[in-house]
């Protein structure tokens, strides 16, 4: 294990394999307790780095997100862009696109994320249905601002189903 600060990763296996400017990679790592796994490749150019994933998961909380199709992260001068990475949560999706650097400008759109996957952060919601919609969150990463639009479809909790 390594320990950076208050992080730990462990359980730390990769398997590297050079192609040309590329080097692909597979493998995973425990971070913070939260196992995780991808495999790409990745390339170091003219001051940028792109990461091919071309699968990958992590479960936060009991969660499952799981890389849904390739996806390219580039990194350059201190901003990390994103084009159009899809992640399977519990049955839905999230597809989010972006900028994260001096300021933020991701985009995300939901589809049927279901409502349930709230049930691990909250004890006793025992939430039900789904979510749909959009979030744009713009600004500086110290104080973003967050809009959003969403459409739930049959959602109910505990608290309402005993209302």
């Amino acid at each position: 294990s390594v320990t950076s600060g208050g992080t730990v990763v462990s359980g730390i296996n990769v398997d590297l394999k050079r192609d040309g400017d590329w080097t692909g990679f597979s493998g995973g790592a425990t971070v913070k307790d939260i196992p995780a796994k991808a495999a790409g490749r990745v390339r170091v150019a003219n001051g940028t780095t792109t990461i091919e994933l071309t699968s990958g998961q992590a479960t936060v909380q009991g969660i499952k997100a799981a890389i849904a199709q390739a996806s390219t992260v580039s990194i350059a001068n201190g901003t990390t862009s994103l084009d159009r990475l899809v992640l399977n949560l519990g049955g839905g999706t999230a597809t989010v696109t972006g900028k994260v650097g001096q300021a933020l400008d991701i985009n995300a759109a939901l589809a049927k994320v279901p409502a349930s996957l709230a049930n691990s952060f909250s004890r006793g919601l025992d939430a039900a249905g789904s979510i749909s919609g959009t979030v744009k969150v713009t600004g500086a990463p110290a104080n973003p601002s967050v809009a959003f639009k969403i459409d739930a479809g049959g959602v109910q909790t505990a608290q309402t189903r005993s209302a």
